[in-house]
């Protein structure tokens, strides 16, 4: 029998760092990322029959009490990965079994006291295994930690240690995942770094279903502005401020994001968009940025994006949000709509200032050119809710001032009826908008 322990330690200003795994293992890089796994004899060290049963010690964990929820639910996070056949299980009701015995034949999950633990460390899981099969996995947590439940502080120093990714992170080392050092964001990552572990990434499933292989076929979009910019044990980090100093209209800036396809099945080309927001969620009156189009992801893929893009002339001045907005025409349909979306922790400062907005009309979609893609686009947004046109007033055809089905019938019109043009700039010059309303100033790259 041979005994692992892996800790979770805190770092300079409460930054917690987990410890490396002390068992000989060989990393596994099977196409895509390049997760870890325990292996001896060249092959993997894993469960037998693909399952754990864990004990939530019951002086730990009142049953039905917030911590015993939020322990559940890092377990169950394992147990829904779509392709893969793990699953945890609880033993109901809890053993009082001693959390200190790593020999009982019982995988324990408990809070000790700091002094429990070496200096620095706040959690930990010891394996105990038998040839290439784990027989059990005991964790504990220290009770002299700050643990919170709630949303976490998102950028060190931490105040605040989310118990559920620390969790996650453990039970990820109990099914048989080693650390991940590579220049991907994992939760999974030596180094600890709060809303960057949320949720079990796409390197972290791809562990999971090579180990424990299962049935199903998804793809899952998700986007988060946090990167990891080195190999090694450095922390995965929010994206760095495009513009710490402030824009203005027309300035253009890159802001880097992550993309991964966290399921197990290959993406079709979809579209990614950045938005300026008055709050931290996307809506159809948003400022569009820019963007980039014709991506794909083959499952459990993750690459960081940087598209060129530009703050719309006319810009009110103050602070926005920017948001990164995944498979922002809707092309790929997904489990989960909800998570394609993902707001950087700067905000962007607008100053006053910058030139005024240019536009052709019925150009809606800002590519240079009237087609039946700019009628489209407008109909989409105006029937569908779909995203505002980049150049409100490029998609007001009639510059009556409001975006009405009138506009896009007047463009199609002229393109296939031979009606009479638009009125000034019209869809052939650029120029500004004679007319004041409410729609707002924009700038359309093709005219600068």
């Amino acid at each position: 029998m041979m005994r692992t322990r892996m800790g979770t330690r805190r770092g300079s200003g409460l930054r917690p760092v987990l410890a490396a795994a002390l068992l000989a293992s060989a990393a596994a890089a099977p196409s895509l990322l390049a997760y870890g796994h325990y292996s001896r004899s060249g092959k993997p060290v894993v469960w037998a029959d693909a399952m754990a049963i864990v004990n939530l010690h019951p002086f730990s964990f009142e049953v039905g009490s917030d911590a015993e929820l939020a322990t559940m639910y890092a377990l169950l996070e394992w147990n829904l990965v779509t392709g893969g056949s793990f699953e945890f299980f609880i033993f109901d009701p809890p053993l009082d079994t001693d959390p200190l015995d790593n020999q009982d034949g019982v995988s324990t999950v408990a809070f000790l006291v700091p002094e429990a633990f070496p200096a620095g460390v706040f959690a930990a899981t010891v394996l105990s295994t038998q040839g290439n099969e784990i027989i059990e996995a005991d964790t504990s947590f220290s009770s002299g930690v700050p643990w919170t439940l709630d949303i976490p502080d998102p950028i060190p120093p931490y105040e605040n240690i989310d118990f559920i990714g620390v969790a996650g992170h453990e039970f990820g080392h109990t099914l048989g995942l080693l650390h991940e050092d590579r220049r991907i964001v994992a939760r999974m990552n030596t180094t600890y770094s709060q809303q960057a572990a949320w949720i079990v990434h796409a390197d972290d499933r791809l562990g999971l279903r090579t180990l424990y292989p299962g049935q199903g076929k998804e793809v899952e979009l998700y986007g988060h502005a946090w990167i990891k910019e080195t190999d090694g044990t450095e922390p995965a980090i929010p994206s760095p401020s495009p513009a710490p100093g402030g824009l203005k209209g027309g300035d253009r800036f890159r802001a880097r994001a992550t993309v991964e396809n966290l399921g197990n099945d290959a993406s079709g080309a979809f579209s990614i968009a950045y938005v300026l927001s008055a709050d931290d969620a996307p809506s159809p009156d948003d400022a569009l940025l820019g963007g980039q189009a014709g991506i794909s992801a083959p499952g459990g893929a993750a690459g960081t994006v940087q598209p060129e893009l530009t703050v719309p002339a006319g810009a009110r001045p103050g602070e926005y949000y920017l948001i990164l907005i995944v498979d922002s025409e809707d092309a790929i349909a997904e489990p989960d709509e909800e998570e394609n979306f993902a707001v950087f922790a700067d905000r962007i400062r607008i100053l006053a200032g910058g030139p005024s907005g240019r536009f052709r009309r019925g150009d809606s979609n800002a590519d240079g050119g009237l087609d039946l893609a700019d009628a489209i686009r407008t109909l989409n947004h105006i029937f569908a809710g779909g995203r505002a046109p980049g150049c409100p007033d490029a998609a007001d055809w009639d510059d009556d001032g409001d975006l009405t089905i009138g506009d896009p019938i007047g463009l199609l019109s002229y393109l296939f009826a031979s009606a009479p043009p638009s009125p000034p700039p019209g869809p052939l010059a650029c120029g500004a908008d004679p007319t004041a309303d409410g729609l707002g100033a924009c700038i359309d790259p093709h005219c600068p």
